[in-house]
C-alpha cells in the first residue's frame, strides 16, 4: 500500500510504467541514476501498469527490470484502480509526492535528466517544511 511507502517519512517519486513501453525503457536508466544520487533523501518507486494499458504482462515488467538492472523498488500491482486514481493519461506517468501524501507535480511522458533533477529538487524544497 502507498500509505506504507509514505510512512517512511521521505518524499516519493512514483513512476507508473509498462514493461513493453519504449519510452519507459528509455527513461528507467535515468530514474536509476536519480535513485543512486538521491537514495537517502527521496524514495523512487516504480509500479508497472502494463497489463491495464495493453503494454505487457507481469513477466514483461520483470524482464525489463532485470535487463536494466533496476535497484529502486519496482514491481506490479493487481489494482487496475491505480490508473484511475492517479489520472494516468499516458505512460510513463511520474508523480512527485510530499511525505504527507500531497502530489506537487505530475508529469506524463519521458522526463529528461535535467527535468527530473529539477523536479526532485523542488520536491525536496517543498518537503523541507514538513
Amino acid at each position: 500500500m502507498f500509505s506504507e511507502v509514505l510512512a517512511q517519512g521521505r518524499p516519493v517519486i512514483l513512476n507508473l510504467w509498462a514493461g513493453l513501453c519504449p519510452v519507459c525503457r528509455a527513461e528507467m536508466p535515468e530514474l536509476q541514476a536519480a535513485h543512486d544520487e538521491y537514495r537517502n533523501r527521496v524514495l523512487i518507486v516504480g509500479v508497472d501498469i502494463g497489463p491495464f494499458v495493453g503494454l505487457g504482462s507481469e513477466e514483461d515488467a520483470r524482464a525489463l527490470l532485470n535487463e536494466l538492472s533496476i535497484t529502486f523498488p519496482a514491481g506490479t500491482t493487481p489494482d487496475a484502480g491505480v490508473v484511475r486514481d492517479y489520472r494516468v493519461l499516458g505512460i510513463p506517468t511520474t508523480l512527485f509526492v510530499r511525505p504527507n501524501g500531497e502530489i506537487i507535480q505530475q508529469w506524463t511522458g519521458r522526463l529528461s535528466p535535467n527535468q527530473l533533477n529539477e523536479y526532485i529538487e523542488a520536491l525536496l524544497d517543498a518537503s523541507a517544511s514538513l
